[in-house]
């Protein structure tokens, strides 16, 4: 793919690569290129007897049973919290006292 290409692509998907230094852009460029050679090579896979809906392994859909329990109480929730205050969890000031918003 070359770096025209690539830019197209990218500003079909709303992506601004002008910010970008030149060579990254070629190196997105050349690992784009080949990411389409792998899937032109996984093109020619002869799937021929391969049923359209085939998994590897077995779909299994494993649940818990559906019974009701008791919820946690505030000291299994809080066991493994760093800081505390009774029920209620401590975290570090993110805006300051003299912040208006």
């Amino acid at each position: 793919m070359d770096k025209d290409t690539l830019r197209h692509t990218a500003r079909l998907a709303r992506l601004n690569l002008d910010l970008l230094p030149e060579e990254e852009v070629e190196e997105l460029a050349s690992q784009m290129q080949r990411i389409v050679a792998h899937v032109d090579r996984l093109r020619e896979v002869d799937t021929a007897g391969v049923a359209a809906t085939s998994q590897p392994h077995a779909l299994v859909l494993s649940l818990r049973p559906d019974e009701p329990s008791r919820p946690p109480g505030p000291d299994a929730i809080l066991a493994g919290a760093p800081a505390r205050d009774e029920e209620h969890f401590l975290v570090p000031r993110v805006v300051g006292e003299d912040e208006s918003s």
